[in-house]
């Protein structure tokens, strides 16, 4: 095994003299097979573009998969958070005022409460 360039850690070179970061194996190549197995709950979209020609000079691959925790609860949670904190913007108006004002009738709550 070599140092790759630039010390962005080691890689197997394959045969290359000089190999760059690209060449890298990433926690995705890692985890593939065992995501495969979990199609069901992990969509997996790949984007490729195959080198053609018998001299090709480029091609390219990503893959990309969304969270599932995003998908399925945080994304609802965080419209329903946004919705309530639009709703309650009226209260950051800025008045000094209305702010001592908000504390105060807090305060007198909170001591009502305790009693």
């Amino acid at each position: 095994m070599r140092r790759a360039a630039r010390g962005s850690g080691p890689t197997w070179d394959c045969g290359y003299i000089a190999p760059d970061g690209r060449m890298q194996y990433t926690a995705t190549s890692f985890t593939r097979p065992l995501v495969e197995d979990f199609d069901a709950f992990v969509k997996i979209e790949d984007s490729r573009n195959d080198p053609q020609g018998l001299f090709p000079t480029g091609g390219s691959f990503s893959s990309w998969r969304p969270g599932i925790a995003r998908a399925f609860g945080f994304s609802h949670l965080f419209r329903l958070v946004g919705y309530l904190a639009a709703r309650l913007r009226i209260l950051q108006e800025g008045r000094v005022q209305l702010y001592l004002l908000y504390m105060a009738a807090v305060l007198v709550i909170l001591l009502m409460w305790k009693l």
